[in-house]
């Protein structure tokens, strides 16, 4: 299994399209949206007592209707992808993230993974999810790894 998802890997990597290096500063504004995103569901999930599925579900239906505020502006077009994959972080239940300042680095490590990972995956369903796990993942590592220090 492990040889046939590196082979398909490989193959992607190969024959798609995948790469593109140019990073502009309205693109690194779009990605301070995602620890809002991620706060705001947080706090809808733990302390609005909605639920995981309620809150992201809020949280990106809220955001899918900010480019209505104006129709001509691209930026704000760019800002759902973002604030629902931090939708993704506010997810985590307390034995994950147990404090807002975790989600609020979670957020920005996921920005971070967003703004990197930009033109990889298009079309593919699951990119904001894996970006959110990953930044979660990344931040839950080094908690566990201060606890066990500590």
């Amino acid at each position: 299994m492990i040889s046939l998802i590196i082979v398909v890997m490989w193959l992607g990597y190969r024959y798609l399209d995948v790469h593109q290096n140019e990073y502009t500063y309205e693109e690194l504004l779009v990605v301070l949206w995602v620890p809002i995103g991620a706060i705001i569901c947080y706090v809808l999930n733990i302390f609005g007592h909605l639920g995981v599925v309620l809150s992201t579900a809020i949280t990106g239906t809220v955001a899918s209707f900010l480019p209505a505020l104006n129709k001509k502006s691209d930026y704000l077009k760019k800002l759902p992808p973002a604030i629902y994959c931090g939708s993704f972080v506010g997810m985590s239940s307390l034995e994950i993230a147990p404090s807002i300042e975790f989600v609020v680095l979670a957020g920005m490590l996921s920005g971070i993974f967003l703004l990197l990972s930009k033109s990889i995956f298009q079309g593919i369903g699951g990119k904001l999810g894996m970006v959110a796990f990953g930044g979660v993942l990344m931040v839950s590592f080094v908690y566990w790894c201060y606890l066990w220090i500590v």
